[in-house]
């Protein structure tokens, strides 16, 4: 698919999830781009149908404006958040080897000045309370904490704002030194599983895991992870760790996606079946972002055309349990439940509004409707 250029008439920017601020700094530029009354040009391709504009709200695909074609209909995907202000805005994006990898070896060298395990986190009291584990892990084995919850040591100036962030060679090799690094989630959610994950599994430093209770369905193999929901306490982890790291063929056992064979690199079938199952061309995952992008085109073109069928999202799809703290006595615990509780209540609202075609209220609305539904219990 090639990039296009935007100087259609009709734009209907794809749905709002969220409501912040946004810069104005290109605000003429978007009101030419909606008020010209002109056609879409593609590629060649003319015609005076409507366009969509669909919003990642979340940068992730680094595109300012990109036209595509998915089958007969047009789309312009973008991260301008300047768009998401506009009255035609209707549906919204929020959302990622081998030369990192660090021998055994030279890991066990490394001991003399790093702990064996690393934690690097910025978002401190987050609905999993991981702080609060690792807080009590660190009793029981040295951990090297960077960023800003729990620290210890500082990153090196270089790796502080590295301009491709966390995804920076710098910063992957540096993490590739340790030989275990904690991988918590900000939430425990069923189909949440991040890169905090994929980071250290694929640089070759074993993730020990907080998160998704279904994440063993999407390892490489068995023992590539360590999971914390396998011990009774930070404290049996830590013990657990210690005999691992003074056991170098057991340790490397955790590596087999990066130190075995070819054929025994991966021997999760769940996870064999899901790659076997999509085209070759659909395994990188910036074609699977594509494949995603033209499904809501497609269905937001659908809608353009009358058809009133929703398509529902329920537990199924997205699963995120009430949160629950490591610590019995934790009021930030109590205070994610409370907004966990909130948050349920405003999803009903919003699914309320649209079982009663009610596309556009105020805000004055959406809190009345909430303190209703709070107030009934009914969420």
């Amino acid at each position: 698919m090639g990039n296009g250029r935007l100087t259609g008439k009709a734009v209907s920017i794809v749905g709002i999830l969220v409501c912040r601020n946004s810069s104005s700094a290109h605000r003429i530029y978007i009101e030419t781009v909606l008020s010209k009354s002109d056609i879409v040009e593609y590629q060649g391709y003319s015609s005076k149908q409507q366009t969509s504009v669909i919003l990642w709200w979340t940068p992730f695909t680094g595109e300012k404006g990109r036209l595509k074609k998915c089958g007969n209909y047009l789309c312009y995907f973008t991260e301008d958040r300047n768009f998401h202000h506009h009255p035609l805005t209707k549906v919204l994006f929020n959302k990622r080897g081998a030369k990192y990898f660090v021998p055994t070896q030279v890991k066990n060298q490394l001991l003399s000045e790093l702990s064996p395990v690393v934690y690097i986190q910025s978002g401190c009291n987050t609905p999993s309370q991981r702080d609060v584990y690792v807080e009590e892990l660190m009793k029981y084995i040295p951990v090297d904490s960077y960023g800003a919850c729990l620290q210890n040591k500082k990153l090196p100036e270089n790796l502080l704002y590295p301009s491709d962030g966390t995804d920076s060679d710098e910063f992957l090799h540096f993490i590739s030194r340790y030989k275990f690094a904690l991988a918590f989630e900000n939430a425990v959610c069923e189909d949440y599983i991040s890169e905090k994950l994929w980071r250290p599994l694929a640089v070759g430093s074993v993730p020990i895991y907080m998160g998704s209770p279904s994440v063993k369905d999407w390892l490489p193999n068995p023992d590539s992870a360590i999971l914390i929901s396998e011990f009774e306490s930070p404290e049996k982890l830590a013990h657990f760790l210690k005999e691992l790291n003074n056991d170098t063929p057991r340790y490397e056992s955790y590596l087999g996606h990066k130190l075995n064979s070819e054929t025994l690199k991966i021997t999760n079938k769940k996870l064999l079946s899901a790659l076997s199952s999509r085209s070759k061309e659909n395994i990188d995952w910036g074609v699977n972002v594509e494949q995603f992008e033209c499904y809501i085109c497609h269905r937001v073109h659908i809608r353009m055309k009358g058809d009133t069928e929703l398509t529902v999202l329920n537990e199924s799809h997205y699963s995120c349990p009430a949160p629950s703290s490591h610590d019995k006595d934790s009021k930030m615990g109590d205070l994610w439940s409370q907004m966990w509780k909130v948050g349920r209540c405003e999803a009903r609202v919003v699914r309320n509004f649209i079982n009663q075609n009610k596309t556009a209220y105020t805000s004055q609305e959406f809190t009345e409707a909430l303190k209703t539904l709070l107030k009934g219990g009914d969420c």
